[in-house]
Order: C-alpha cells, then structure tokens, then sequence
C-alpha cells in the first residue's frame, strides 16, 4: 500500500508540475492585465498557487510578472512569499502532520524537523535567508512545530528581505525581461 501511494503521490506531483509548466505566460498576462489597478493584487494572488501547491512551477507567473511589472516584480514577490508562507503555515496547524508529509515528503520534512528543532528561531532565519525553493516546505514543517504564527511571520518576513534586495539590485542592471529571467534563475540556484 505504501509504495502505490508514494507512486499514485509521485505521478500526482509530477502531472501538476507539468501542468503548471503548461500555464502560458500570454495567459497570465492578458487574465492579470484585464483587471486595471488592481493587476498587482491579482498577480500576488494567482501568483500563489505556485506557492501552496508545491509541484506547480513558478516559472510561468516569474515570466508574466517580468512582463508586466518590470523590476517591481520583485517587490511584489515579496508579499507573495510572506502570504504563501502564511497560508503553508496555516494549512499545517489546522491539518497536521499527515497533510504536510504528503506535500513535503517525509524525509524532506525529517531534516527540516531535526534542524528546526536543534536550532528553533535561528534556523528559521536561516533556512528563510537561504530558502532557494524550498520555502514552501519549511513553512509547511514550522506549521508542526509549537512555534506562535507572530513569532514565525515576524522572522520570516525580516529574514526574507536580503534576498529580496539582493535580486532587486541584480535584477536593476539587466537590460531586458530575459536577462532577469535568466539572472532570477542563477540566484535561485545559487540560494
């Protein structure tokens, strides 16, 4: 029963990653585009189901917001990693243990509960300084752990600051959408 699960689990998240490699940038574009002033609301919004469902890529809504937003985009993805992080936060209080072991993975979440639990708010302002793409399931493991929403959003919403800035500054000497999409990938891989 294990292994069905875990390959029913695997050829699930590997349909939704594919599905969210489908998602066109055009589409993204012309669906936040048609809502006026309030495009940057809905860009943080939809931008979010990269965020809570882990296996969608963020890639295409990285691309549209480029697109449409210029450098700002980085700003705005601040806020996206603050909700998502609140929202991942949330799903694991509420629903434990069982859920975030079948979005995270268990040894995914083993090492993130040994380190969490080794070095508590520390680790938490480092695994969110170096997070990289696995933000969303260090939220998902610090959901599990005694720690207070107040106290985790306060670090993780200071803690994801240098990084911003840092792509902020990068992201300022590129010359087209292109070069930042290239050089958000570089410093994603790198973090």
């Amino acid at each position: 029963k294990l292994e069905i699960g875990i390959v029913f689990f695997f050829l699930v998240s590997l349909g939704l990653y594919i599905l969210g490699r489908q998602i066109p940038k055009d589409a993204i574009t012309n669906f936040v585009t048609e809502t006026g002033p309030w495009a940057p609301v809905v860009y943080i919004l939809l931008h979010q189901l990269s965020f809570i469902v882990a296996p969608i890529s963020g890639l295409p809504f990285l691309v549209a917001g480029f697109y449409l937003f210029g450098k700002n985009v980085v700003i705005y993805s601040y806020f996206v990693q603050l909700i998502g992080s609140s929202i991942n936060f949330a799903i694991a209080k509420k629903w434990g243990r069982p859920i975030v072991e079948k979005i995270a993975g268990t040894r995914t979440l083993e090492k993130i509960d040994s380190f969490s639990s080794s070095y508590g708010k520390l680790a938490l302002f480092t695994l969110r300084l170096l997070q990289g793409g696995i933000g969303d399931f260090v939220s998902y493991a610090y959901g599990l752990t005694p720690m207070k929403f107040l106290t985790y959003i306060s670090i993780t919403a200071v803690a994801i600051i240098p990084g911003n800035v840092l792509w902020y500054i990068i992201i300022s000497k590129t010359n087209s959408v292109e070069q930042s999409v290239v050089a958000s990938l570089i410093l994603a891989g790198i973090s």
